[in-house]
């Protein structure tokens, strides 16, 4: 992997909670990482089934190691917000291929 690829800047969050007012428990993302990757738009899809509307697409994003990186975590790309889907290591190397999809 060539450092040299990891030119985007994207936020790593992890799902927190908080009481509205209310008392109710409602869930929030807070930034846990800002790092750089390289980003990559693998596919996207859309469908149409009993009239309603569906939309997707999947991004392939390549980090350096840290900890804690799990699929419990959403990345921010820009405006974009993804939901990763697998987190492994690439070989022996000190890097990270996420596999996230768009959240609508």
């Amino acid at each position: 992997m060539n450092p040299g690829k990891l030119n985007q800047r994207i936020v790593l969050k992890k799902r927190g909670e908080q009481r509205n007012d209310y008392g109710e428990s409602q869930d929030i993302w807070t930034d846990l990482a800002k790092v750089w990757a390289e980003v990559t738009a693998l596919r996207g899809y859309e469908r149409t089934e009993a009239y309603l509307a569906d939309a997707r697409s999947s991004w392939r994003l390549v980090i350096r190691k840290i900890p804690g990186i799990t699929t419990a975590l959403r990345v921010q790309h820009g405006s974009r917000v993804l939901e990763v889907k697998s987190a492994l290591p690439i070989g022996t190397s000190a890097f990270i291929e996420l596999i996230c999809e768009a959240v609508e």
